[in-house]
């Protein structure tokens, strides 16, 4: 049959939540605060292990927010001291991946081509509290004929993560003069002997930062976990045992985070779906004009993370603010997980936090994509939402509901993140919901009142009708063995409404008659069972649908559609 739908009773909402609310306090009495610092940990350096730099020249005037008078100043104390510039560079994957920390390499070389210079700005965290000045770093690199490696930092911070042999890095202090370092440097290069490369261009600058990284790589995939220990013990010193040592005993527990390998499930079956949606189930309320809908969500709390929640929404954006919803979960997942470790809590962490999205950050299972459809818009990418942590009602007089409730079960005080345009978006948040989900590939429609839904759904009724005669020749010609056809129709209540239920159909007859079995259970029409077969005339069809393996939907039904625009589904 169809898939039920969320919210057909409200005795099975309630029951859902419960349970929800159990296993959740089981996975929470459970957990250990260390699993989750371990993991990310671990994905942390899994990121860096993994990325890939791609240098581009770039324009300085275009990184207006950076202090561009450090680049300047550097310049001019390298060109006192023979270095000249060669140009502004940009590792293009890093900032594709983290937008937030934008930032670009000034680059130069020494008259001999033996000192290789870097020097930039690395933005510090705008939610960071208390407020951070940024990272000023200039990098000094050396790289001999027999293989070896010499770099010398000043600003930052040094890397704990192990280095493969015959990488000899020293950590300046940040008062440390421009001159001065390059004289550190070069003494120290000199003192190790040994002849060295002397570079030319850009080009082979670039080429020996490249392949520099490559072998930093090769050397922590082919180490594996046993980067840690040495890593943590850098990072905690006597501090390792009491704090270090619970989060080296969950890494070794948990090998699939470093070979992004999931766990064998308890049944020792495979797993089916590794993009499941972290969201478990949608709620909705009506905003005090009774028209706008106030939505959250339930599944983050699970994850040990705020759920996410929208506020006015036009009644007919319900199924599009959840499918940015979905969207931005999943990116707030990803986004968890590459934060670096901290003592800091992360609500703070993510307190007011924006991300960039593309169509590659949609999950080709969601619920709200249609399978074969996607995308559903040919108008570009990408888009930017931001999450605000607020109180549950967000100061407002709104009373707290059954999710309030429910949270309230985790912590006193339950927060949620609120989905909203960035500060700079000029139009309505009506119209910024439906440019986010077009740009993303799903059509969300135009705005409109919860007085227009009848109107709406008959629209798409007919739809679906005009389509009858195509889909009856596709039945006859036979289906796909693991597809289904079936047809909406209304079947009359005892009150004298209609009650809406799906017949699968069994046989297409030449009068233009169906016949089927009945689907659903009907509710207020006590003359017809689960299960018994429907005869059907044509012009009483409402709708139709094809569904397959595991009860998923291979051709939506346009009504459904639109129930869910309108959130009459939950």
């Amino acid at each position: 049959m169809p898939p039920s739908k969320r919210g057909d009773a409200a005795k099975d909402l309630l029951k859902a939540l419960a349970e929800l609310r159990d296993a959740a306090n089981q996975l929470q009495a459970a957990s250990k605060p260390n699993e989750d610092r371990a993991r990310r940990l671990v994905q942390s350096v899994r990121t860096a292990t993994d990325h890939r730099a791609e240098f581009a020249p770039v324009r300085a005037a275009d990184f207006t927010g950076l202090d561009l008078d450090f680049y300047v100043r550097t310049e001019r104390e390298l060109a006192a001291a023979g270095v000249r510039v060669l140009g502004d560079y940009e590792d293009a994957a890093f900032n594709r991946r983290s937008p937030d920390k934008r930032s670009f390499y000034r680059l130069g070389l020494s008259g001999d081509g033996t000192v290789a210079a870097s020097w930039f700005v690395f933005p510090a965290s705008p939610t960071a509290q208390p407020a951070r000045e940024p990272t000023r770093c200039l990098v000094l690199h050396s790289w001999a004929q027999d293989g070896r490696v010499f770099m010398t930092m000043r600003g930052g911070s040094e890397s704990s993560i192990p280095r493969p042999p015959g990488l000899d890095s020293r950590q300046l202090g940040a008062a440390t003069g421009t001159a001065d370092a390059l004289r550190s440097h070069r003494e120290r290069v000199a003192a190790a002997g040994g002849a060295l490369r002397s570079l030319n261009s850009v080009d082979e600058l670039l080429a020996a930062r490249l392949a520099e990284d490559a072998r930093i790589a090769e050397f922590r995939k082919a180490r594996g976990l046993e980067l840690f220990e040495p890593m943590l013990r850098k990072m905690l010193g006597d501090k390792f045992e009491e704090r270090g040592r619970p989060l080296l005993d969950a890494i070794r527990r948990h090998p699939e985070w470093w070979t992004g390998e999931g766990p064998a499930p308890s049944g020792g079956a495979p797993e089916t779906r590794s993009d499941a949606s972290p969201i478990t189930m949608f709620l909705r309320s009506r905003e005090s004009d009774g028209d706008r809908a106030h939505l959250t969500t339930f599944g983050l709390t699970l994850q040990g993370l705020p759920e996410l929640q929208m506020k006015r929404v036009a009644a007919n954006h319900c199924r599009a603010a959840r499918f940015l919803m979905e969207t931005v979960a999943r990116k707030l997942l990803a986004h968890v997980a590459r934060l670096s470790p901290s003592d800091e809590p992360l609500e703070q962490r993510i307190a007011d936090v924006e991300f960039p999205l593309s169509r590659a950050d949609v999950s080709a299972s969601g619920r709200f994509v249609v399978p074969g459809g996607y995308p559903e818009t040919d108008e570009p990418g990408p888009v930017r939402v931001r999450l605000v942590l607020e109180g549950f009602t967000g100061g407002s007089r709104r009373k707290r509901g059954m999710l309030s409730g429910l949270l309230s079960a985790f912590r006193s005080d339950p927060e949620l993140l609120h989905v909203t345009p960035p500060p700079d978006h000029a139009d309505t948040t009506d119209a910024w919901l439906r440019e986010c989900c077009r740009r993303l590939g799903h059509a969300a429609p135009l705005a409109r009142r919860i007085d227009e839904l009848d109107a709406q759904m008959q629209i798409a009724s007919r739809k679906a009708r005009e389509s009858l005669a195509e889909w009856r020749e596709r039945f006859r010609a036979g289906l796909p063995a693991d597809q289904a056809l079936v047809v909406k129709a209304g079947l009359a209540t005892t009150s004298g409404g209609r009650e809406f239920v799906w017949v699968k159909v069994t046989e297409w007859l030449q009068a233009g008659t169906i016949v089927g079995t009945l689907e659903s259970k009907p509710r207020n029409c006590p003359d017809y069972q689960q299960g018994q077969q429907m005869r059907i005339a044509e012009a009483d069809v409402f709708d139709r649908a094809v569904y397959g393996q595991a009860r998923s939907m291979v051709v939506h039904a346009p009504t459904d559609i639109v129930a869910e625009e309108f959130g009459v589904d939950l």
